[in-house]
């Protein structure tokens, strides 16, 4: 499945074409919560975030301090909901 190019960390895409690439959403290998709200579900060395209207980001699993520093990316985004 080639969502991700080589070099970029996230993109946003639907929902729907990460199914017709073959991608299960109910399997995966572990999960990152950013915030109450935000939950990083991940296969391996990819993950997604469920946004609304059938979108999804798509991550790269850059290890634990890349995800504990998602703040960069998001800010409070999600925070005390």
């Amino acid at each position: 499945m080639m969502v991700l190019e080589d070099g970029v960390e996230t993109v946003k895409v639907p929902k729907e074409r990460l199914s017709q690439l073959g991608f299960n959403f109910k399997y995966h290998t572990h999960h990152f919560q950013h915030s109450p709200s935000m939950n990083f579900w991940f296969c391996f060395d990819y993950g997604f975030l469920d946004f609304w209207n059938g979108w999804v980001l798509v991550v790269r699993d850059m290890g634990e301090s890349y995800l504990q520093n998602l703040n960069r990316l998001f800010g409070n985004m999600g925070k005390g909901s």
